[in-house]
């Protein structure tokens, strides 16, 4: 959990491509990232962070 709310950090901070991030908390499989991070947050990293650039936050 605190890997994936770490990921979430660098999807509203940063413009770091999802494999890199996904990288940076430790997780080896971009696939598996994708799946945990979806079962925590409701949306894939790739929604969150788009909807996060569009607020601003």
């Amino acid at each position: 959990m605190q890997r994936l709310n770490q990921a979430a950090l660098f999807l509203s901070n940063t413009d770091l491509p999802i494999p890199e991030i996904a990288q940076e908390v430790g997780y080896s499989s971009v696939t598996f990232f994708y799946k945990k991070f979806k079962e925590l947050f409701n949306e894939t990293p790739h929604w969150y962070k788009e909807k996060h650039k569009q607020q601003g936050i």
